[in-house]
């Protein structure tokens, strides 16, 4: 693996779209000053390549039944690089759907099982019953389950009868471990057969959650706002990100939302008409991740970040990527590839804050440092216009790209 920025200068966000779960330890322990750790490492495994549901938004189009098992190289390669030197912070299993693994996710999961780190199981909760949750208890510390608002807007998303059997596995969860809980709710752009916007039901489930757990002190839901080509239909617009907020400040309960890069040339617009800004910003004492608090509602604005974030994702036919952005692009995506299991030497490379592919080159200060919204956005996402423009910058923002506005 090569060694060069794949982020503009003051961004030290390597982290991309984001596919590590809710984040819902972040917040949990907060400091007012800017930390002064390096860098931290966050690892995402996929284990296997299959679901049971068929989403609206997924943005994972591997459908190749030959190659939809776990891949047992992945395992060896946990072993030899946990070993050698590659000590990420969390841990986040993902899938498709890991959990129709079980097996497979156990042993991975005691493997990389540590004190002072975090196990993440990503997954829709449908085959989490009572006897896998007891089982896994000792090896996951959150448990994410997606849940893409109330009845109507989840199963709108991701197919009927999926909402109420969900439900019911938060139940048994909470029940079954001691973990943390977080529901994850991805906000689109999108209207509802019944006439409502896609977030307006999220807004429902979380008052759902609210009456159903008032005393599930480990249970909080985290927002994902979409992630797609900068043409996508489902992007959500200024006054989606502004109405959600608005709505879900009124609330009463814990709630995350997830600003990632391919957002950020919207974060000033959306905080100015909120009559919000940056000065009450505090950060995560563990993680160093930057956190604007109002009231019940926590946004996380990894573009903000002092603390180098780099997050790799291990695809399932052992690629090494860096986020998840390139699950977007199907087949195309393997030219993005940081290298193979058998390439990429961890224990060499990571002590480097800047290591990444040399496909990802960073968009040169100048780009952006003129604008007047540069310290809130800060250079917003990079990584994606290197994947749909052939350019390294903001593929989302109308400034940088008029014909897109």
């Amino acid at each position: 693996m090569s060694k060069s920025s794949i982020v503009s200068p003051g961004n030290l966000n390597s982290m991309g779209g984001v596919g590590l779960g809710s984040f819902a330890h972040v917040g949990r322990r907060t400091i007012s000053e800017v930390p002064s750790f390096r860098q931290n490492i966050y690892l995402a495994v996929e284990i296997g390549e299959v679901c049971q549901l068929k989403c609206k938004h997924c943005i994972y189009h591997n459908e190749d039944p030959l190659t939809a098992r776990p891949n047992p190289q992945i395992d060896e390669w946990l072993d030899r690089t946990l070993e050698g030197g590659l000590d990420p912070i969390w841990v986040s299993f993902a899938g498709k759907e890991p959990s129709l693994f079980p097996q497979e996710l156990i042993l991975m999961a005691t493997k990389t099982k540590r004190p002072d780190r975090v196990n993440i199981l990503m997954s829709n909760g449908l085959k989490l019953m009572p006897p896998l949750i007891q089982q896994l208890a000792p090896l996951i510390d959150c448990f994410d389950i997606s849940l893409d608002g109330d009845k109507a807007a989840h199963e709108w998303m991701r197919g009927e009868n999926s909402f109420d059997r969900i439900w019911n596995r938060l139940g048994d969860i909470l029940c079954n471990s001691d973990s943390l809980v977080g529901i994850i709710s991805t906000a689109v752009h999108a209207t509802l057969p019944d006439g409502r916007t896609q977030w307006q039901g999220i807004v429902r489930l979380a008052h759902q959650l609210r009456d159903e757990f008032p005393f599930a002190e480990r249970l909080s839901l985290s927002i994902s706002l979409y992630y797609g080509h900068p043409t996508d239909p489902l992007l959500l617009r200024p006054e989606d990100l502004t109405a959600i907020l608005a709505e879900l400040n009124t609330v009463d309960f814990p709630i995350r939302v997830l600003w990632t890069a391919n957002y950020a040339h919207l974060l000033p617009t959306v905080l100015r008409q909120l009559n919000w800004d940056l000065s009450n910003l505090e950060y995560d004492a563990d993680t160093g991740l930057p956190i604007l608090r109002y009231g019940n509602l926590l946004l996380i604005l990894f573009n903000l970040s002092p603390v180098q974030q780099q997050a790799f994702r291990i695809a399932n036919d052992g690629s090494i990527y860096l986020g998840c952005n390139h699950l977007s692009l199907g087949e195309k995506a393997n030219q993005y590839s940081l290298g193979t299991l058998e390439t990429i030497d961890f224990a060499d490379k990571t002590g480097d804050s800047r290591t990444a592919s040399t496909a990802l080159q960073a968009a040169p200060r100048t780009t952006c440092g003129s604008c007047a919204d540069w310290l809130v956005c800060r250079g917003g996402d990079v990584q994606s216009g290197t994947y749909f423009r052939g350019r390294a910058q903001d593929p989302y923002c109308p400034l940088l790209n008029p014909e897109a506005a």
